[in-house]
C-alpha cells in the first residue's frame, strides 16, 4: 500500500479530483441534474409522503408524517432503481477522469454502465434499505444491522472504481483492496461527504418546520422543494463519493490490477 495513508489526505484529493471531473463534463452533468430533479419531482407527485390531520387539545389542526417502514422502503427502492441509472454515468466519469484522465466517452460502454447501475442498486439495496426493514421487525437487531451496512459499504467502495474501470472480477478485486481496511474507508467516506450530510439534515430540519407552519394547503409546496433539493444533493453526494473512491482506490495499489 506504500506510505503511510492520511484520512484528510485522501478526502482533498477526491474532493478535488470530483471537482475538477465535474468541469471537464459539465454537459453530461448538467444533463444528469436535470435528470435527478425530474425523477425526484416525478416520485413525489405520484407517491407523495402520507401525512394525516392532528388536532390538538385547542383545536389546532397540524400535519404530521404518517408512513409506514414497509411502504418508505418499498418507494425507496424503486427511487434506487432509477437513481442508479442517473448515479452511473456521474461515477463512471469521476472514476475514468481521476484515474485514467480520460473525458467525454461515458456512454460508449453500455455493458459497463448496465453493470455499474446493476451493482450501485444492489449495494444500495443491502445498504440502505434491509436495515430499516431488519430494525422495524426487531428494535434489537437495530446496532448490528447497521454495523453490517457500514462494513458492506467499507469493503465494496474500491469496487465501484474497479467496474469503472473495467477490472476482471471487479467486485472480488475491490472486496480484496479493502481487506483490514474497511473503516478507514468509512472515515474517508463520512469526512468526505459530511458537509454534505450536514446539508440534508438542515434541509430536512427547514423543510419539517415549513410543513408544520404551512399546514395542509401548502404541504404539496413545501415538498416539491424538498424533492428539488433531495435530487440535487443525491447526485452531489454520488459525485463527492466517487471521488473519495477513486482516490481510496489508487492508495490501496488498485491501478496496478490488470485493466
Amino acid at each position: 500500500m506504500g506510505a503511510k495513508m492520511y484520512s484528510g489526505d485522501v478526502v482533498r484529493a477526491g474532493q478535488t479530483g470530483a471537482f475538477n471531473a465535474v468541469k471537464a463534463n459539465l454537459r453530461l452533468f448538467a444533463g444528469l441534474m436535470v435528470a435527478a430533479l425530474a425523477l425526484w419531482q416525478g416520485a413525489n407527485l405520484l407517491d407523495p409522503l402520507h401525512f394525516v390531520q392532528v388536532v390538538n387539545g385547542a383545536g389546532h389542526v397540524s400535519m404530521r408524517m404518517h408512513e409506514s417502514p414497509m411502504h418508505m422502503v418499498l418507494r425507496n427502492t424503486v427511487l434506487d432503481f432509477f437513481s442508479a441509472f442517473i448515479a452511473a454515468p456521474a461515477m463512471i466519469a469521476v472514476h475514468r477522469h481521476v484515474l485514467l484522465g480520460e473525458d467525454g466517452r461515458v456512454w460508449d460502454d453500455k455493458p459497463r454502465m448496465l453493470r455499474f447501475a446493476s451493482f450501485y442498486f444492489v449495494v444500495s439495496f443491502v445498504v440502505y434499505e434491509l436495515p430499516v426493514l431488519s430494525t422495524n421487525q426487531n428494535p434489537f437487531i437495530c446496532f448490528p444491522a447497521v454495523l453490517a451496512a457500514y462494513w458492506i459499504m467499507g469493503r465494496l467502495v474500491p469496487a465501484y472504481p474497479a467496474l469503472a474501470l473495467d477490472v476482471p472480477g471487479a467486485v472480488v478485486t475491490g472486496f480484496k483492496l479493502s481487506n483490514h481496511h474497511w473503516w478507514f474507508i468509512v472515515r474517508v467516506m463520512i469526512i468526505g461527504l459530511l458537509p454534505t450530510l450536514l446539508l440534508m439534515m438542515i434541509v430536512g430540519v427547514i423543510g419539517a418546520i415549513f410543513m408544520a407552519l404551512a399546514g395542509q394547503h401548502n404541504v404539496s409546496v413545501h415538498l416539491d422543494v424538498l424533492a428539488v433539493l433531495g435530487g440535487l444533493l443525491g447526485l452531489f453526494i454520488s459525485t463527492v463519493g466517487a471521488g473519495l473512491a477513486s482516490e481510496l482506490y489508487r492508495k490501496f495499489g488498485g491501478l496496478a490490477q490488470p485493466a
